[in-house]
């Protein structure tokens, strides 16, 4: 790739990844793009929990006494779990 051609964002990396034509690479080829997927992924997974350990709990709900407090964390921890686009 010459450096005129390389994506100017990471989000442009990651479509480039999509787009690429697979179709001739060898199984052995295929083995190995799917480990490298899998370890970006699970660096990315680990990041992801990294930052949800030390990102502050959201405080919208916050009344100021215990009880509010223990209910703002159920509800924010009961909404991190939650698969994205559910709505229950």
């Amino acid at each position: 790739m010459d450096p005129d051609d390389a994506p100017s964002r990471p989000d442009d990396f990651l479509n480039a990844l999509v787009r690429q034509d697979i179709d001739s690479l060898s199984v052995a080829e295929l083995d190995a793009r799917i480990t490298v997927l899998q370890g970006e992924i699970a660096r990315c997974q680990l990041k992801k929990i990294e930052r949800s350990a030390t990102a502050p709990a959201p405080t919208t709900y916050l009344d100021g006494d215990v009880l509010d407090l223990v209910s703002a964390l159920h509800i924010w921890t009961v909404q991190e779990r939650r698969p994205a686009g559910s709505s229950a």
